[in-house]
């Protein structure tokens, strides 16, 4: 079973790969700029022919002189398109409502068809009605407990902020333990960089996707720790550490190189959640050897695996869950049902039908028969690039024009050059007899030509265009009108014009919320213990009262 497990990791290294290429472009390069312009203080990068090979939205000539700029200027409209909508869709703290799940039909259409949905007894049927209740408002405050204790709303700003400038923001259902032992489980930003999708699946919400990628990057003791439940023994990853930098260094996709200034041995791995097992239906690897016996057997495992794959050349070949440790060479019905539990998904979130992951991933831009949105900055990125370009060329008119030219005769003495240059406020010049005539003939003032309106007003044009296409400003194209509103009942609908743009995106964020609760609620359920949950009610801990 061993040299198949290996077999086993080799494809699942294959699919990310593919994954991960897929993604780069599909979505990868137009997020990295994105936020390139958003992050960095100094849009100098832009000015460089490195850069220009791969600008998305504005290139220039291949061959302009970059070291001939005068001025490299940055005007960062993209930040205040953040800042202006960041407010709009994330201002209130996260607060769950949970409601029973009743039928909406007029109980007493029930009644009339000769149909009995509640007991009959009136008191029954009205404890019925408060167990619900009840039970909704239980769920709705261990829900709203793990947003003030994990600090949902800031997690969520740091997720809502990446989907505005990259395309997409993810939020993940974590176990968090606590000091005095307990454990809750919630959501946490993780950033849309360490995830990835079947690149067969074609939906932006990933629901028909095989599978779902998170990489992880964590400490080797920690790793260990971790994973000493499933039979990985101590010090089995220590040699792997040492490798993290060099082979991060090696791999075309990393181009800032390794963790240089990492304090700790670093583990790369791939959580996979897979819904088509342990992988055997996956394209057959170069070097793997699975046959018709091995895939059997993987398929006993069932549909809903979930594996934690080393990244390729850290120096371990086995499913982190799946050591070889685990199996302890007898293979009867209660070791493999132990592995196969081992291999299972921690919390079946496959039964969501809406949302079968462990993640809730916001978009605002989804792109036809793609799982990749597009950011909201894409379609306005060669405006924010041509703003930083035409600002450095008018700054660099301004250095040469704002230079005073002074024409003197060849033979003035060189005293009278130096008083002229760097004299003070009010300087005494004594000219020679020879210089005959007065001052204006001695010095003349050469003017440069003056500097055209045509840049100012294509700039004005530009940054117009850029806030008319981000919605940063009211004089969208719903809103433009050249006439007065003649009644109280046309500046409201223009209102609501002017709003739907923001408006769909705050409902594209309370959806998402909505999905990242049924997130946590399904972890919470099968995760957290009876002591776990006393504490989130203020109750003592039924395993110190007993």
């Amino acid at each position: 079973m061993s040299m198949t497990l290996k077999d086993v990791v080799k494809r699942w290294q294959d699919a990310i790969s593919s994954a991960r290429e897929t993604k780069q472009r599909d979505f990868g390069k137009q997020a990295e700029d994105a936020m390139r312009f958003y992050g960095d203080a100094d849009h100098s990068f832009l000015y460089s022919a490195a850069y220009q090979e791969q600008s998305l939205g504005l290139r220039v000539n291949d061959d302009f002189q970059f070291d001939k700029m005068a001025v490299r200027g940055t005007i960062n409209l993209t930040s205040n398109v953040v800042e202006v909508f960041l407010p709009v869709l994330f201002h209130k703290y996260p607060d769950r409502t949970v409601e029973p799940r009743l039928c909406q039909v007029d109980e007493n259409l029930f009644a009339a068809a000769g149909i009995q949905i509640l007991p009959s007894d009136p008191q029954a049927a009205q404890q019925a009605r408060a167990r619900m209740a009840l039970k909704s408002q239980l769920s709705a405050h261990r829900l709203n407990a793990s947003t003030r204790e994990l600090n949902l709303k800031e997690n969520g700003r740091l997720s809502v902020l990446e989907a505005l400038v990259k395309g997409m923001g993810v939020l993940v259902g974590t176990m968090f333990p606590s000091a005095d032992g307990t454990k809750i489980f919630g959501l946490q930003h993780d950033s849309i960089d360490n995830w990835f999708v079947d690149s067969d699946a074609r939906h932006p919400t990933w629901s028909d996707a095989g599978y779902m990628i998170r990489e992880r990057i964590r400490p080797v003791a920690e790793v260990e720790d971790d994973f000493a439940q499933y039979g990985l023994p101590k010090g089995a990853l220590k040699e792997a550490g040492k490798l993290y930098d060099f082979n991060k260094k090696d791999d075309p996709l990393y181009e800032d190189g390794g963790d240089e200034e990492a304090s700790q041995e670093l583990f790369r791995y791939y959580e996979v959640w897979s819904r088509i097992g342990m992988g055997q239906t996956l394209k057959q690897s170069t070097s793997d050897g699975l046959g018709d016996d091995d895939h059997s057997q993987l398929d006993e495992y069932g549909k809903y695996c979930w594996l934690c794959i080393p990244a390729h050349g850290m120096g371990y070949e086995y499913p982190l869950n799946m050591p070889p440790e685990a199996f302890g060479g007898d293979e009867t019905e209660e070791s493999f049902q132990r592995l196969k539990q081992q291999v299972s998904w921690p919390v079946e979130f496959w039964r969501n039908r809406s949302n079968p992951w462990p993640c809730a991933v916001l978009g605002f831009h989804p792109k036809p028969n793609s799982p990749w949105c597009h950011s909201h900055m894409t379609p306005v990125m060669g405006i924010q690039k041509a703003i930083d370009w035409i600002m450095s060329f008018m700054m660099g008119r301004v250095h040469h024009t704002s230079r005073s030219l002074l024409k003197v005769p060849r033979g003035l003495s060189d005293d009278v050059k130096h008083a002229i240059v760097h004299g003070t406020a009010l300087t005494l010049l004594e000219i020679e007899a020879a210089h005959e005539g007065t001052t204006g003939k001695l010095l003349e003032i050469i003017e440069m030509p003056g500097f055209k309106n045509d840049l100012w007003q294509l700039l004005s044009a530009l940054k117009q265009e850029f806030e008319e296409g981000t919605g940063v400003t009211e004089l969208n194209a719903a809103g433009r009108t050249s006439t007065q509103p003649r009644s109280a009942a046309e500046i409201q609908i223009k209102r609501d014009m002017l709003g739907v743009r923001p408006q769909d995106m705050a409902n594209a964020v309370d959806g998402w919320m909505s999905t990242a609760a049924k997130i946590e609620f399904a972890g919470a359920a099968s995760l957290e213990d009876e002591d776990d949950i006393a504490v989130v009610f203020n109750e003592p801990k039924p395993s110190e009262v007993r």
